[in-house]
């Protein structure tokens, strides 16, 4: 069924076309017309320009197929890799493949070339600050081979803070390609699967008593499973037409999600997820013009099934006990993408068009945790409570069904040209529409962008405003917390006894609203750059200046009936960044080097984050959460030989601002917000260090009496993550009066080793 789909959609994107154009020619020489095309030169193919400068950012990576196959085999250890390359620590990572979205990569010999940060002004995308990943895929083959055979393996790596503690990874991975019979057709078929085993350290402090065996607690095992299988197929013309259709189903297990730092495993869960993404492109090469379009669907199933459904225990910073908040959550996903994209020319400037529309409806059926949870702010509260009944705690409880449905629809329209292009200067100019609903209305962003040599010297600048889409997961959480579909009680100095009663005299309701004025986030990101290139070496400097705003807090406000947690969209923030970059590149070393320093200011930590005073906003600005103020990224990329190749990455990230708390709730809102007379993220988490090590060697394999017209190779690669064993701590306890206060609670893992062979 899913190969006659596939076929029936090829034949009418490529071979319909083709000969509707034939007939058209052939009624037009039938007719005794002479059809005259003017040849003028084509300035974009793929969004590639010919002629002029391009318009990258300056910390802009592209790598070929020749580099991507000697990394890594499966897209999740390429996308890790590619992250590390770009200096991408932390932030949201967007993929595009064939000018689509997905959720994904490719596997990494379906992969023709990936650029990161390319022209960061495109009106063909509204990315604003996340960094965006652009995936080529491979034209078909009709030709029979095996692809992608590879198994890997790494021994146990020691965890960062316990080195008693340690983690494997394995994965393995198969691909055949080949014609398909008595059509202009090539089809290929990949299978993957992955397994990763950790045990993470457990420091929450449990008080020794009767009735907490756990107290001797120390670790916890964690894991996960993935696996992918699919097949694509793909026209094989000699013309201009290209047309490729896939299917892939991925599957994912994971067991006690959340345990590590003050999380015991009851209070964990486990998730299981089911999706199949289909991607369609087609593409056109005209002499007047380039077309590129297709379609984008992902259906997916999510479930996360807690651990334990008996009452919730949590001490801010210390201890999270008991089963967690939400006992049952199915997720039901459907998405959909159309795109389509033509580029011309006008005179001798390029000029490209498109439109792009995305459907997404998602369905969630929540089931709470009807034991309920309770806070306490320190551990003799929880003792007292739990030795003779003391009102010392907060209590939540939440019931009834939580089923909920939100469907949106998202539209853009875009156009964008040279406004002038020259050998020595270019101008660019684009403007984007982007429409959402419900309740997002019509907003348009203007986008320029400019590049200059003077003397040598390459100069580019930029201007852009960038529009944020809504998620549906968003509403939903709204919606399933309304007080129609779950009812909250919110009890302040409760007891134990209070929670099992179903709420003490003090109860009061808790539901959620969001704002009337409610509006899409939007970021206008300011940008020049200076470069310098001598021969192989390339110096340069870029500075970047993010204004966002409407970006999305929450605050809880007292009502006749109790509270309401409102989602808004008031807040802001203030992003200064200078990148420094040297290049050495010749034709067998590739050496760079990428200093950031960066100001990042703002007053929300998302959707879900409440300030400490409901009323205060103002006091809300400070240093943005997981964001360093300097960092340093180095690669060394050797060609040793035709065969052999080495990959030496440097990380490293300054001290990243947290938030601290004294873990008091001082509004009696049950929010535990308070920072004790603190500024917004005024801790510190200190800084991030880790070498990686890729090696890489292709030899020749022969097999005694085999056709000599048949060439096998095999692949040999060795991977080799925080080669110097570097500690770097990645959370830390900050609730103030905590025994594990500033004390570190979760690391990244020290050496790990992975050894690769594929066929």
């Amino acid at each position: 069924m899913v190969v006659r789909a596939c076929v029936a959609l090829l034949w009418l994107c490529a071979v319909a076309p083709t000969m509707a154009a034939a007939q058209a020619r052939g009624a037009s020489r039938h007719a005794g017309d002479t059809l005259t095309v003017p040849t003028l030169p084509t300035l974009i193919v793929r969004g590639v320009r010919a002629r002029g400068l391009t318009h990258g950012a300056l910390g802009a990576v592209s790598l070929g197929a020749g580099d991507l196959g000697q990394v890594a085999e499966s897209g999740a250890e390429l996308l890790a890799y590619l992250r590390r390359l770009a200096g991408v620590g932390t932030g949201e990572v967007r993929i595009y493949v064939d000018g689509l979205p997905a959720d994904n990569l490719p596997p990494a010999d379906r992969i023709q070339s990936i650029t990161i940060n390319g022209d960061p002004f495109s009106a063909a995308y509204s990315d604003g600050t996340a960094t965006r990943i652009d995936v080529t895929t491979k034209g078909a083959e009709r030709v029979l081979r095996l692809r992608n055979v590879s198994l890997s393996r790494g021994p146990g790596a020691r965890d960062g803070l316990d080195s008693r503690l340690t983690a494997s990874a394995s994965s393995g991975s198969a691909g055949l390609m080949g014609p398909v019979p008595r059509l202009p057709l090539g089809f290929t078929v990949d299978v993957t699967r992955s397994d990763q085993r950790r045990d993470v350290p457990i420091a929450a402090a449990v008080p020794s008593t009767g009735d907490l065996p756990r107290a001797t607690l120390r670790s916890a095992s964690t894991g996960s499973a993935s696996a992918m299988q699919g097949a694509s197929l793909g026209f094989v013309s000699d013309s201009s037409w290209r047309a490729d259709a896939s299917l892939y189903a991925l599957s994912s297990d994971a067991t006690n999600v959340n345990v590590s730092g003050v999380t015991l495993p009851a209070a964990g869960s486990s998730q299981r997820s089911d999706a199949r993404e289909f991607h369609a492109t087609v593409s056109r090469t005209g002499q007047l013009y380039t077309y590129t379009g297709g379609i984008a669907a992902t259906w997916s199933s999510e479930r996360a099934e807690a651990n334990a459904r008996t009452l919730g225990i949590i001490v801010p910073g210390t201890l999270a006990d008991g089963g967690a908040a939400v006992s049952q959550d199915r997720m039901q996903r459907a998405r959909w993408t159309m795109r389509h994209a033509v580029e011309f020319s006008v005179g001798l400037h390029p000029v490209s068009v498109g439109t792009s529309i995305t459907r997404s409806d998602d369905r969630s059926t929540l089931t709470p945790n009807a034991a309920g949870q309770i806070t306490f702010s320190t551990l003799s509260d929880y003792l007292s409570a739990t030795t003779v009944g003391a009102h010392t705690g907060t209590a939540l409880v939440t019931t009834g069904q939580g089923n909920a449905r939100h469907a949106s629809t998202t539209a853009a329209v875009f156009i964008e040209g040279d406004m002038l292009a020259t050998a020595t200067a270019s101008v660019r100019g684009g403007l984007r529409a982007d429409y959402q609903s419900p309740a997002g209305g019509v907003l348009v962003s203007p986008r320029v962008s400019a590049a200059t040599t003077w003397r040598g010297f390459v100069l580019k600048a930029g201007a852009g405003l960038f529009v944020d889409e809504w998620s549906n997961a968003l509403f939903l959480r709204v919606m399933q917390h309304d007080g129609n579909h779950l009812q909250q009680t919110l009890t302040a100095h409760a007891a134990l006894a209070d929670v099992s009663a179903g709420g003490a005299a003090a109860t009061t309701r808790l539901v959620s609203a969001r704002a009337d004025d409610l509006t899409p986030a939007r970021n206008w990101i300011s940008r020049v750059s200076v470069e310098r290139p001598m021969g192989p070496v390339s110096i340069g400097g870029e500075y970047t200046w993010t204004v966002g705003m409407h970006r999305l807090g929450s605050r809880r406000l007292a009502s006749p009936a109790g509270w309401i947690d409102m989602l808004e969209s008031n807040r802001g923030s203030r992003e200064q960044r200078l990148q420094l970059r040297a290049r050495y590149a010749t034709g067998m070393i590739d050496l760079s080097a990428t200093y950031d320093v960066s100001t990042t200011r703002d007053n929300t930590d998302g959707a879900s984050s409440f300030p400490a005073r409901q009323g205060d906003l103002a006091a809300e600005w400070g240093p943005a959460a997981g964001t360093p103020r300097h960092g340093l990224t180095a690669t060394a990329r050797l060609k040793l030989g035709a065969s052999t190749t080495l990959t030496l990455i440097d990380t490293w990230r300054g001290p990243v601002p947290v938030n601290v708390t004294s873990g008091v709730d001082a509004e009696g809102n049950g929010l535990y917000t308070d920072r004790g007379g603190r500024a917004r993220n005024s801790g510190v988490l200190p800084s991030f260090h880790s070498m990686d090590l890729y090696a890489n060697r292709r030899m020749a394999l022969r097999l005694p009496g085999s056709d000599s017209s048949i060439t096998l190779h095999w692949n040999v690669g060795l991977q080799v993550v925080n080669l110097t064993g570097s500690r770097s701590v990645l959370n830390i306890g900050t609730v103030i009066g905590s025994p594990l206060f500033l004390q570190p609670l979760a690391a990244a893992a020290g050496r790990s080793v992975r050894i690769t062979i594929g066929l």
